[in-house]
């Protein structure tokens, strides 16, 4: 018995010194979620709307249903608010833990004069930031580093 229990103790050790070494017991997952209506415009499409000639019908063709619509002196207010939260993790167990997070928002804002765009600006109430932590299990210490992008200035014209 002596012998067997020692041949049981070998194999259980190098079975868990050949799976801590082969990354068996790493973990990770991401999850993104998403706010408001409607996409991300990018430039691309941005640079194509043109102030008293791109149409209301023309917007809601290529942007979708506004987030919110207000009305006031025969002036309409399109607004596209869009919010993107992206969270990605990884855990080598015991050993480190470490995650981004990254958050893309975007607040557009179009000026309707008799069905045409009079003019577009994007406020700065909204900021893309990410954050970056790592931790290691051995000591409990934890690195964060927080990096948020430039913020456009308050109504500024896109």
């Amino acid at each position: 018995m002596g012998c067997f229990a020692r041949v049981v103790r070998t194999g259980v050790a190098a079975f868990l010194l050949c799976a801590s070494l082969s990354g068996c017991l790493v973990m990770g997952g991401s999850q993104t979620t998403y706010e408001g209506k409607g996409k991300f415009v990018d430039r691309a499409t941005l640079d194509e709307i043109e102030p008293d000639e791109t149409t209301r019908a023309w917007l809601l063709a290529t942007l979708g249903e506004p987030s919110e619509v207000a009305r006031a002196d025969g002036v309409e207010v399109l607004t596209y608010r869009y919010v993107e939260k992206k969270q990605d993790s990884v855990a080598i167990l015991f050993l480190m833990a470490a995650s981004n997070r990254k958050v893309r928002c975007q607040n557009l804002h179009f000026e309707i004069t008799d069905g045409v765009v009079s003019r577009f600006w994007q406020d700065s109430s909204c900021t893309t930031k990410r954050t970056k932590s790592v931790g290691t299990g051995a000591d409990g210490q934890t690195d964060s580093d927080d990096e948020p992008d430039a913020r456009q200035a308050a109504d500024t014209p896109v």
